[in-house]
C-alpha cells in the first residue's frame, strides 16, 4: 500500500522543483482535519458499544492503522501526483490520475474469466473515476491530505462489506464531512492557484 507514497517521497527529495505547496498533511486547518478524521472513528466506537454492549478500544486502533496504510497510497495520488498533473487541467489530470489508480489495483480486478473481468471493470472503472473526482475536489478545496486518506479508508470499508456499525458510522459522518468541507476557510494563495488553473486550461485548450 505504500508504493505510491514511497515513490512520491523519492521524487520529492531527488527533484526539489517538483515539490508543491498546494497540499499538506493538515491543510489550512489542523482542527478541521482532525475533526474530519476522528468523527467516523467516534461514531464507530459508539456503534460497536451499542451493538456489543461493551466498550472496546481495539476498533480505534484498527481504524487508525487502516488510515496509516491508506496514507501510503494517498501520499502518492493526492499528495503528489494530483498537483503534478495540474498543468493538464482538472478534467484531464483527474482522468489520468483515475487511470493510474486503477492500473495500480489492476491485478486485484482481473481475477476470473474474461467475461467476469469485463463485467467487473464495467462497474469498477466508472466508480474509480467518480471517487477520484470527489477526492480531488476535497483535497483541492481544503489542501488537506488527511481528508483524502479518511475518505479513501472509509470507501474501502464500505466496498469490502464492513459490518453494520462501520457502515452506520460512515453514513452518520457524511453530514459532518459535508459541513466541514463546505465551510472550510480559504487557503492563503488560493487566488494564485486559480490563476494557475486558468492558465493550464488555456494551454490544454490550445493543444486541442
Amino acid at each position: 500500500m505504500w508504493g505510491p507514497g514511497l515513490a512520491a517521497l523519492v521524487v520529492f527529495y531527488l527533484f526539489p522543483k517538483a515539490r508543491t505547496k498546494t497540499v499538506s498533511f493538515l491543510g489550512s486547518s489542523g482542527a478541521r482535519s482532525a475533526c474530519f478524521c476522528l468523527t467516523p472513528i467516534l461514531f464507530a466506537f459508539i456503534g460497536l458499544a451499542i451493538q456489543s454492549g461493551r466498550l472496546s478500544y481495539k476498533i480505534v486502533y484498527y481504524l487508525l492503522m487502516g488510515g496509516f496504510s491508506t496514507l501510503g497510497e494517498e501520499l502518492g495520488w493526492r499528495g503528489f501526483l494530483q498537483s503534478a498533473l495540474r498543468p493538464l487541467g482538472r478534467v484531464r489530470g483527474y482522468l489520468l490520475l483515475a487511470l493510474l489508480w486503477e492500473v495500480w489495483h489492476f491485478t486485484a480486478h482481473t481475477k476470473g474469466t474474461l467475461p467476469q473481468v469485463m463485467s467487473r471493470l464495467e462497474m469498477i472503472v466508472p466508480a474509480v473515476i467518480v471517487i477520484t473526482f470527489v477526492l480531488a475536489f476535497v483535497t483541492e478545496r481544503t489542501g488537506s491530505l488527511v481528508l483524502a486518506v479518511t475518505l479513501h479508508e472509509w470507501i474501502d470499508i464500505a466496498v469490502d462489506g464492513g459490518t453494520g456499525y462501520l457502515l452506520w458510522a460512515a453514513l452518520a459522518s457524511v453530514p459532518v464531512w459535508t459541513w466541514l468541507v463546505w465551510t472550510w476557510p480559504k487557503r492563503i494563495g488560493e487566488s494564485a492557484e486559480r490563476a494557475l488553473d486558468s492558465k493550464a486550461a488555456s494551454i490544454s485548450a490550445a493543444m486541442l
